[in-house]
């Protein structure tokens, strides 16, 4: 019979990892789009969550997504998802949901990520960074 830490060694080897991908502009979307079906393997879960035009875009990817409701808040679509690394797009909004998931990504000490799909209009784009 194999030891308790044999039986745990071999659970961490065979979890998935999950990055949860958050966008809510359609150039985030077409960034993370790529990403997510280069990344999804046999030991990484890619779970992306999308509001407003990026839906449009992740649809036309054919990448699965998830709409938080109104009143989710950022813990608990956290929460619901338990990933082990999140990876914000770039946003033109200020209140995005994505300001607000890496607060608490911060507040949970969770890896988290920004990643910058181009360079147009920076100071409006990027100001809530």
């Amino acid at each position: 019979m194999p030891s308790t830490l044999t039986m745990v060694a071999n659970e961490q080897q065979t979890k998935k990892r999950t990055i949860l991908f958050f966008a809510e502009d359609a150039g985030a979307a077409n960034f993370i789009a790529p990403l997510t079906k280069q990344l999804t393997t046999k030991t990484i879960k890619c779970t992306v969550v999308s509001q407003v035009s990026a839906s449009r875009i992740f649809s036309h990817h054919q990448v699965l997504y998830h709409s938080p409701r109104s009143d989710d808040t950022a813990a608990e679509i956290i929460d619901r998802h338990d990933p082990d690394l999140l990876v914000v797009g770039t946003c033109e909004n200020p209140n995005t949901t994505g300001l607000k998931l890496i607060d608490e990504a911060k507040h949970r000490y969770l890896p988290s990520i920004g990643v910058i799909d181009g360079p147009a209009i920076p100071a409006y784009r990027y100001r809530g960074c």
